[in-house]
């Protein structure tokens, strides 16, 4: 995916989409990070780095949503919910669940706030008075990927216990095969709405 919005998203017209670059490059470098910790270093807590990693992305996904077209009237909202979402989830990692534990609380929240603004955004785009491709549309495709990531996302977090469990009762990670499903599906996602803006913005 760095691969992609490298090549992809490197020219100034693509606008805030440029964000990604850099997002998938810090990414990249907290699984390599957290690989080394835990299979190098044989240090089982490598999951403050995940923590920290989750809310700086969610909050550059709000950011970018925050540009959308049909998002322009609300744009200063989703800015005041991202910046008090974001200093909940700091709140959380220093003085709640910490550095022993990934930080579920807070990516719970994210989910569930993501699943509203994308379904606000289509909403939005819908009730737009100019014509508008849909499946050409980048937020749209971003939306879908985002929306299915956090919906599962939420449930995964809020029943962990049922999960353990079941792994516990078959020996099969259940969490991690769906979790692995769902990052695919919203890579697709996202590289579809990559090129998608790369086509959608004009070379001048």
């Amino acid at each position: 995916m760095l691969i992609a919005a490298i090549l992809l998203l490197h020219k100034k017209r693509v606008g805030v989409w440029r964000l990604f670059i850099p997002l998938l490059f810090i990414i990249v470098l907290t699984e390599t990070y957290g690989w080394y910790l835990n299979e190098v270093q044989d240090t089982h807590n490598n999951t403050w780095i995940f923590s920290l990693n989750m809310i700086v992305s969610n909050m550059c996904l709000f950011w970018i949503f925050s540009f959308a077209e049909p998002l322009q009237a609300v744009q200063k909202k989703i800015h005041l919910l991202m910046i008090v979402s974001g200093l909940l989830a700091i709140l959380n990692f220093i003085f709640f669940q910490g550095l022993q534990v990934y930080n579920w609380y807070s990516e719970t929240g994210f989910d569930l706030l993501q699943v509203i603004l994308c379904f606000y955004l289509f909403y939005a785009t819908i009730k737009e008075e100019k014509y508008r491709s849909i499946l050409g549309y980048e937020y749209f495709w971003l939306a879908i990927g985002v929306l299915i990531s956090s919906l599962v996302g939420a449930f995964l977090y809020i029943f962990p216990t049922l999960l353990l469990s079941y792994k516990r009762a078959t020996g099969i990670n259940i969490f991690k095969i769906i979790n692995t499903g769902v990052n695919l599906v919203l890579y697709l996602n996202v590289l579809i709405a990559f090129i998608c803006r790369q086509k959608n913005t004009k070379p001048y």
